[in-house]
C-alpha cells in the first residue's frame, strides 16, 4: 500500500496538484478540446464568473482517513484523506441564454459526456505523486520522487444540481485523495 513519505521537500498540496493533472492529462487524450479551468477553494464555489462545459476541481479539507486507534491512524503512518469534487457548468444550447425554460435539451447529454470523461480521466483509482515548480520563465515542471510515490483516489460519485434562476446545470463528481502525509521530523 505504502509508507509514509521519506522525501524532506513532499508536500501535502502535491496530492491536489498531481490528481488534477493526471486526470486532465488522461481526459485531453479522449476530448483534446476539454478546458480545464483549475484548482478552487470550496468557500470560493461558485464563482461568479465561469467558463461553461469546463471542469474545476473543488478543494474541501484533509483529515485522518481512520481513527487514532490501536491499529488505526499514527503520527508515525500519517494516512490522510482530502475530500475533492470536480464540477462542471452547463448551459445548454437549444434556447437563448437569457431565456428561461424548463428544458435546454442538450444539458443533459452535455453532462453525461463529460461524466464519462471524468469517469475516464480518474481510472484506473491511482497516479503518482509528483512535485510541481515554475521555472523563471513561467513552464510548469513536474518532478518525480525518488523514491516513487503514489496516491490514490475513490471511484467518482455523481450529482447534478440545477440553478432555476440561470437555468445552469452542475455537473460534479466526488472523490477523495488518500495519501500519507510527510513524515514529521523531530
Amino acid at each position: 500500500m505504502g509508507s509514509p513519505s521519506v522525501s524532506p521537500t513532499s508536500s501535502m498540496v502535491d496530492w491536489t496538484d498531481s490528481f488534477y493533472n493526471y486526470v486532465k492529462e488522461r481526459v485531453l487524450a479522449v476530448n483534446e478540446s476539454r478546458v480545464f479551468s483549475g484548482i478552487v477553494e470550496a468557500s470560493d464555489w461558485p464563482s461568479s464568473e465561469v467558463v461553461l462545459e469546463s471542469f474545476y476541481l473543488v478543494r474541501q479539507s484533509i483529515s485522518p482517513n481512520r481513527p487514532d486507534s490501536p491499529g488505526g491512524n499514527s503520527w508515525s503512518s500519517p494516512l490522510y484523506g482530502e475530500p475533492v469534487q470536480w464540477s462542471w457548468p452547463i448551459m445548454g444550447d437549444d434556447i437563448q441564454p437569457t431565456n428561461i425554460a424548463a428544458n435546454r435539451g442538450d444539458r443533459y447529454r452535455k453532462n453525461f459526456a463529460m461524466m464519462q470523461e471524468i469517469l475516464q480521466g480518474m481510472f484506473p483509482g491511482f497516479c503518482e505523486k509528483k512535485q510541481f515548480s515554475i521555472d523563471v520563465t513561467g513552464e510548469l515542471l513536474f518532478t518525480s520522487y525518488d523514491p516513487k510515490e503514489y496516491i490514490w483516489f475513490t471511484k467518482p460519485v455523481f450529482a447534478t444540481k440545477i440553478d432555476k434562476s440561470t437555468g445552469f446545470l452542475f455537473g460534479t463528481a466526488s472523490t477523495t485523495i488518500t495519501g500519507f502525509a510527510p513524515t514529521i521530523l523531530s
